[in-house]
Formats: C-alpha cells, sequence, structure tokens
C-alpha cells in the first residue's frame, strides 16, 4: 500500500510537468485569440471610445500589426486580400490567436531558461 502511494504521487508529478506546459500554451492562444479579435474590431473600438480620426486610424494600423501573422498564414493557402478577416472573423481571430500563441510559447520556452542560467550565475 505504501508503494502504491509513492507511484501514485510520482506519477502526479509526471502529470503535473506535462499539465504545466499545456496549459500555458492553451492560456497563451485563448489569449492570443482575444488580442485577434480586438484587433479586428480596432477601427471600432477606437472609434467609440475616443471620438477620433487619428486614434481610429492608429488602432486599425496597430490591428493590422497585430493581424499580420494570420495574414501571411492564410495568403500561403487561400487569397488573402484585406476584406478576408471580415468574412469570417470569428475563425480569422482563432487562426491568428493560435498562431501568436504558438509564437508566445515558443519565445517563453526559449527565454525563460535563459533568464533562469543567468540568475545562477
Amino acid at each position: 500500500m505504501l508503494f502504491r502511494k509513492r507511484e501514485a504521487s510520482s506519477s502526479h508529478g509526471e502529470i503535473l510537468k506535462i499539465l504545466r506546459p499545456l496549459s500555458v500554451l492553451l492560456g497563451a492562444i485563448l489569449s492570443g485569440s482575444c488580442v485577434s479579435w480586438c484587433a479586428i474590431y480596432s477601427f471600432w473600438i477606437a472609434a467609440r471610445l475616443f471620438h477620433s480620426v487619428p486614434a481610429a486610424r492608429a488602432a486599425d494600423a496597430i490591428g493590422q500589426i497585430i493581424l499580420l501573422p494570420g495574414r501571411l498564414f492564410l495568403s500561403r493557402f487561400e487569397s488573402a486580400d484585406q476584406s478576408s478577416s471580415l468574412a469570417n472573423p470569428m475563425l480569422f481571430a482563432l487562426i491568428n490567436g493560435t498562431l501568436l500563441g504558438l509564437l508566445v510559447y515558443l519565445l517563453l520556452r526559449w527565454l525563460l531558461p535563459r533568464f533562469s542560467q543567468r540568475a545562477k550565475l
């Protein structure tokens, strides 16, 4: 019975080692999708909040930069013109959010070990 508890606790630790990166990845994809959705509607959000054309255009420019990975990805498979994100905005936000989430996740996996190595020195 004692051995079973030890096995269960060790398998519990192994499960946590698998679930932590997976939860970070899913959180990054969810955050990227929310940011992408806001970037799609950034012109209208800024126009509503600031009541200013320059602010709306600046928000739209920032939104276009955020949506660049999705546009580049879709241009490989179909014609991604300027209105492609408006044809099905939720699908485009999910595709772009997944790409942004993967990019953030890979950057975190690359940067965090470097910071921990510097802290040990």
